[in-house]
Order: structure tokens, then C-alpha cells, then sequence
């Protein structure tokens, strides 16, 4: 009840979001045989009879796409599997929803100090919202596992915060395990010479890829562990997934941009497979060794130079993602509360910044489609997401470097 009395504007909103979304949701759903969620639902059922959740012929058969987690993220819906799609589904847009209010409580308790205004919080939350809203909504409509995989990532630093070291090393375990890019974060605890969090989410990782067996027995959770990588390389690591337009990650950008064999013809410089390789691992280290090494102006950021570096680290999580779809980009929405909270809070007049934010902002919410009917086309094949992602790590390099 307390909180209702001292928040009654936000309990307001949210609560006409919900209907609002929830009813967009119902209505859209059924229409689109429920987008990604249909594939976690006919996974459920074949969990339910144990069956192969791998086999790809099945699902072709069934004209399901592949599912493409492992089996602890096949539990995690084996009870929506009990239910009728259409409940199922929305019990699980409930759940999310649910989710993201966490995950920007969170958020909060990470970026902001405590002097810090309701005003501003309001504001970032609203201006942070709208930047990513693109991305929310592909994120609900598809009922996509993103949520559920950031919330870990966000619920591992908030308790890092609090120096919970084991519970934040199981919560970054259990989000590695829905989707395997939150594993980004390992190397630079390491190098902060967090020794004793990267041992207990190795430990983590173990334990909780052997929870199904519990549920589902050992010889069939052995089975499917043992079909889930090979299944994995087969069905989103291949030449097509990593080449075609939808895909934003710096993989897809260089392809494009940098390959002789790209099929979209941008070809700035057309480079073999090899030296493409070079350069797309290049990008990614470059990029993560500036998050890794700290910066002469530190001391002026004090806790929130922590801060800044785990914005870095979501920026490539999509970016270093061999399968960086829209959806992927929700990971955006720290990046853009921090550098909010930086312009509301330390230096409102730091023009790059604000220049950088906008045109990552104008950039990743781009439409589709626009007067044109290729539009979609043009503006996925340019990578403006891509580009969007790299104005806002932009940004906090400027933040972090030079503020």
C-alpha cells in the first residue's frame, strides 16, 4: 500500500500500460500464430511427451522455426505447455511485464544516487522508455526470452552491488544459459580480478544446466544436453544467419560493408573471408579493451565510472551477438539511462554527448518502412542499428575518457 501513496502517478501508468499493451497484445497475437512464443509453447508440448526438442525435421514438418536454447529454457516454459496457447501466452506477456518493472527498479539502484530527484528519475525512465520502444515492442509481440535474460544480467550487478557475490555469479549462470551472450561480462570481472564471483558462476553454469534432470529425468536431460550444441551451430551460426539484412550485429555490418562475397553490394572494400575475420575480431576487441582499461578521470566519476563500463559491456552484448535481431538492442536501454542520467545529473552541457545520443536515437528508431516500399530493405542492409549501438558506446567512451 505505501508504495500507491508515494507513487501514485507511476502505479497509474504502469497499470494503464499493461491494459493497453496487454490488449494490443491479444489483439495482434493470435494473428501472427503467436510469433516466437508458438515455438517455446509446441517445445513445451514436446518436453511434456519427451521428445526430441531438438529435432529440426519435426519442426519443419510442423512448420515450427527451431528452438534454439537449452533445455533449462525449455523448462522454464514446460508448465505454459499445460495451458491453452492463447493462456499461455498471456500469462508470459504477464510475466514479462512484470520483468521489465523490475528490471528498471534495479537499473535505478545501480545508476543513480540516492540525492538524485523523482523529477529526473521520471524523466529518464520516460526518455530511456521512448528511445527503446522499438524494441520493447518487438520484444512483446514476438515474446521474445530477451527480458528474462537482461533482468539476470541487471539482477547479477545489483546484487554485485551489494557484494553478493554468489547469488550475483548463479543469477549471471542462469542468464548465460537462456541466451549465451550475457557470458560478455565474464572476462572483464576476471580482469577486475573478480576471481572468486567467475569461479562461482563456472560452478553455476554446471548446476543449473542440471536442474531439468531433476524434472525431467537424467537420461533424457543427458540427451538433450548432448543434442542442444551441435543443434545450435546448425541453426544460428550458419552463413545465413550471419549475412542476411535483418541481422545488426558488427558480424552482419562488416559482411556487408567490408566482404567481396556479400550479396547486398555495398562493398566498401571487398575483403576474403580470412582478412574479414581479422577485421570483425579486430572491431570486438578494440571495442571491449576500452571498457577493460581504466581511464585518468576515474576518481572525477567515482562509483559511476563502474557504471559507465557495464553500459560499455551492453552495447556489445547485440553488437558482439552472431544473431543480433532487433529485439536483441533492448540491451540498449542502460546504455541510454546512464548517458541521461550523465547529462541530467553531472554535465548537461557535454555537446557530443547529446549529439552522439541523438543520432543513436534517430538512427535505431527508424522505421521500416517509409514512403518507399524497399525502405525496409535500405535501411536494414545500412546497419542503422548498428551504427545506432556505436553512437551511443560512442557516447560513453566520451563519458568515460573525457568527461
Amino acid at each position: 500500500m505505501n508504495i500507491f501513496l508515494r507513487h501514485p502517478w507511476r502505479v497509474f501508468i504502469i497499470v494503464l500500460l499493461f491494459i493497453v499493451f496487454l490488449g494490443r497484445y491479444e489483439y495482434k497475437m493470435p494473428k501472427r500464430n503467436f510469433a516466437d512464443f508458438n515455438v517455446y509453447y509446441y517445445t513445451a508440448k514436446k518436453l511434456i511427451h519427451r521428445e526430441n526438442i531438438y529435432d529440426q525435421a519435426a519442426y519443419k514438418q510442423d512448420n515450427v522455426a527451431n528452438f534454439k536454447y537449452p533445455p533449462i529454457v525449455a523448462l522454464l516454459f514446460y508448465p505454459f505447455g499445460w495451458l491453452n496457447e492463447n493462456s499461455a501466452a498471456v500469462l508470459w506477456f504477464f510475466l514479462n511485464f512484470v520483468i521489465v518493472i523490475f528490471m528498471f527498479y534495479w537499473l535505478s539502484e545501480i545508476i543513480f544516487d540516492r540525492e538524485f530527484s523523482r523529477k529526473g528519475r521520471n524523466w529518464i525512465y520516460f526518455l530511456s522508455s521512448l528511445l527503446c520502444l522499438r524494441f520493447f515492442m518487438y520484444n512483446f509481440d514476438e515474446g521474445q526470452v530477451n527480458f528474462i535474460m537482461m533482468a539476470g544480467v541487471v539482477f547479477c550487478l545489483w546484487l554485485l552491488e551489494r557484494s553478493k557475490r554468489f547469488y550475483s555469479a548463479v543469477a549471471l549462470g542462469f542468464s548465460s544459459l537462456v541466451k549465451y551472450m550475457a557470458i560478455i561480462l565474464v572476462p572483464y570481472l576476471f580482469f577486475k580480478k573478480r576471481f572468486k564471483l567467475v569461479i562461482y558462476f563456472t560452478l553455476a553454469v554446471f548446476a543449473i544446466s542440471f536442474i531439468p534432470a531433476v524434472f525431467l529425468g537424467f537420461k533424457y536431460n543427458a540427451f538433450l544436453q548432448y543434442s542442444f550444441l551441435p543443434h545450435l551451430f546448425k541453426t544460428s551460426l550458419d552463413f545465413g544467419s550471419l549475412s542476411t539484412h535483418e541481422n545488426q550485429s558488427l558480424f552482419a555490418f562488416a559482411i556487408r560493408y567490408f566482404s567481396s562475397f556479400s550479396k547486398y553490394g555495398i562493398n566498401v572494400i571487398a575483403l576474403n573471408k580470412f582478412y574479414l575475420g581479422i577485421v570483425i575480431g579486430g572491431m570486438c576487441v578494440f571495442m571491449y579493451m576500452l571498457i577493460l582499461f581504466a581511464s585518468n578521470r576515474t576518481r572525477n566519476l567515482g562509483r559511476f565510472a563502474g557504471v559507465v563500463d557495464y553500459a560499455m559491456l551492453f552495447v556489445c552484448i547485440p553488437l558482439f551477438n552472431p544473431n543480433g535481431w532487433v529485439h536483441a538492442f533492448i540491451f540498449l536501454l542502460f546504455p541510454y539511462m546512464v548517458c541521461l542520467y550523465y547529462l541530467f545529473k553531472l554535465n548537461s552541457r557535454d555537446i557530443f554527448v547529446k549529439i552522439m545520443a541523438a543520432i543513436s536515437a534517430v538512427s535505431g528508431s527508424w522505421p521500416n518502412q517509409l514512403f518507399i516500399r524497399t525502405i525496409k530493405d535500405s535501411t536494414e542492409v545500412y546497419s542503422l542499428l548498428t551504427f545506432s549501438a556505436l553512437a551511443i558506446f560512442a557516447a560513453l567512451f566520451k563519458i568515460k575518457f573525457f568527461s
